[in-house]
């Protein structure tokens, strides 16, 4: 059957389900390369930001076996665009192994040309491990490695980040996160600089369909990449208030 569906307005895209097993996607996504499930922050993490694609537009083709793996392979234009910037197109495969009902690993692995001009390649290896320690308490881990050519030089970029669900009582959870990105060319952030941050999320689950979060962030630098008081400083510090209401749909 047909399903057309959109995330927040953000990536609409059309799905075919071929039977209980196979399911094909056509459209902008934004979920193929990321953290599984909906994330509990307010903030986007370091490696949502500068480690993989925020979106990509083309196909996905879904086989599910059963409840402990499936297999995933992309077709789409390139990074962050619709238009493609080349003749070439990125491809990608993903394996999704739930040996356990606790613990899910999941596998992602993207390359192709993404450069106007060039037939260089970018690669990127996405890999995620969760673990549901308790009912109360799950933990994951998300390590990403990058790299492609600019000027016939080799360029890389990695970072991992280490993230924690808590939830002590009742309708209220806390979501711990801290991250390292690596960036020694600058390639993905402009500026060769090892970043880090860390992250205390705290939410409130009001009903059934909302919940509001409270958030303080942490990030810092061996570069002076962030601005304070029109001076360049090593350190920055956030803190976020968001409110979620989900709407059913008839």
């Amino acid at each position: 059957m047909w399903e057309t569906f959109s995330t927040t307005g953000r990536s609409p895209h059309v799905c075919l389900n071929v039977g209980p097993t196979v399911r094909i996607a056509f459209g902008t996504s934004l979920r193929d390369l990321s953290t599984t499930g909906r994330s509990p922050h307010v903030s986007r993490s370091l490696l949502f930001a500068w480690a993989i694609p925020y979106y990509h537009f083309g196909t996905r083709v879904t086989y599910t076996a059963n409840d402990k793996w499936s297999l995933a392979g992309i077709v789409v234009n390139g990074w962050n665009n619709v238009a493609d910037n080349n003749q070439g197109k990125t491809v990608g495969g993903q394996a999704v192994i739930k040996p356990t009902p606790k613990f899910t690993f999941t596998q992602n692995y993207i390359v192709g040309k993404e450069q106007p001009g060039s037939n260089d390649v970018r690669h990127l290896v996405d890999s995620v491990a969760v673990v549901d320690v308790t009912p109360k308490l799950s933990l994951m881990g998300n390590y990403d490695y990058g790299m492609d050519r600019l000027s016939g030089n080799r360029v890389r970029w990695q970072g991992f980040a280490a993230y924690g669900r808590v939830t002590p009582i009742s309708k209220f959870k806390i979501s711990p996160r801290i991250e390292w990105f690596d960036d020694p060319q600058g390639f993905s952030t402009g500026t060769a600089q090892t970043l880090k941050e860390g992250t205390l999320t705290a939410e409130v689950v009001l009903n059934e369909g909302m919940f509001v979060r409270g958030e303080y962030r942490y990030d810092w630098s061996d570069r002076r990449v962030f601005e304070r008081n029109d001076k360049g400083v090593l350190s920055h510090q956030t803190a976020g208030l968001n409110a979620y209401r989900h709407l059913q749909q008839r």
